[in-house]
């Protein structure tokens, strides 16, 4: 079920009403790369549900994950800037409903209102907050810590306690191999915070997971404080009612 996107629900109605004949909507599946380093963005993304990473990698192939988004933000934001171009692998996490804007539209519309800005501006203030706390948390936090930062970003945004994700995916995002991974999953699901199953993992104890996170979760989320995660859940049906 769609559960709505920030940034769209917090346009003016007449940006909404601008937008609706343009937006289309997408499935992404788990698993899906949306864009490479270096390809020309030719679409954005606003999730309805679901984690879309941004991947920095090196020559080798090596990836750590840089920063999520869900339904609190929109993909695709290179194309505002002067050179359109993929600076990381855009890659969809957990499976998401979507809607597509062409990126010419998207580059119009945010300079001509002002309620798109504001809340495409939100927006990359969080991503910027992530980047940077992600270089400090890859480099000085354990792969215990930095997965229990990393469920936490996760279950926030798709708001259910099961994540679809095996520990291989999961190590990928963390730049962690799996053995380390797998490891820190173990001593969680002993100490009765998670569960896993079967390619899920299921948050049973939300609070014995901020507790063994490190300070990277609380700092980013202090940071976007002033404002809701994500918005209201309103159901399919009054999300096309209100024309996206």
């Amino acid at each position: 079920m769609a559960t709505g996107n920030r940034i769209l629900t917090a346009l003016s109605d007449d940006e909404r009403q601008r937008l609706t004949r343009h937006l289309e909507h997408v499935r992404l599946p788990s698993g899906k790369i949306l864009y490479e380093v270096g390809d020309a963005v030719r679409f954005a993304y606003f999730p309805l549900g679901g984690v879309v990473s941004l991947l920095a990698s090196t020559a080798s192939g090596a990836a750590a994950e840089v920063a999520m988004i869900g339904n609190d933000g929109v993909v695709g934001m290179p194309i505002l800037l002067p050179v359109n171009v993929a600076p990381y692998q855009v890659l969809v996490q957990i499976a998401a409903e979507a809607f597509r804007l062409r990126a010419d539209i998207f580059l119009a519309e945010f300079r001509r209102d002002g309620s798109l800005q504001e809340a495409v501006m939100e927006h990359l203030q969080d991503l910027l907050a992530q980047m940077a706390q992600s270089g400090a948390c890859n480099r000085f936090h354990s792969a215990s810590q930095r997965l229990c930062r990393w469920l936490l970003m996760s279950h926030d945004r798709v708001q259910t306690d099961t994540i679809p994700l095996t520990q291989e995916f999961i190590g990928h995002m963390l730049g962690a191999d799996r053995k380390r991974v797998s490891a820190a999953a173990a001593r969680l699901q002993d100490a009765g915070v998670i569960r896993q199953r079967h390619g899920q993992i299921r948050i049973l104890n939300r609070r014995g997971l901020e507790s063994r996170a490190c300070e990277c979760y609380a700092v980013v989320r202090s940071k976007v404080s002033n404002r809701d995660v994500l918005p209201p859940r309103p159901s399919s049906h009054q999300v096309r009612s209100a024309g996206v």
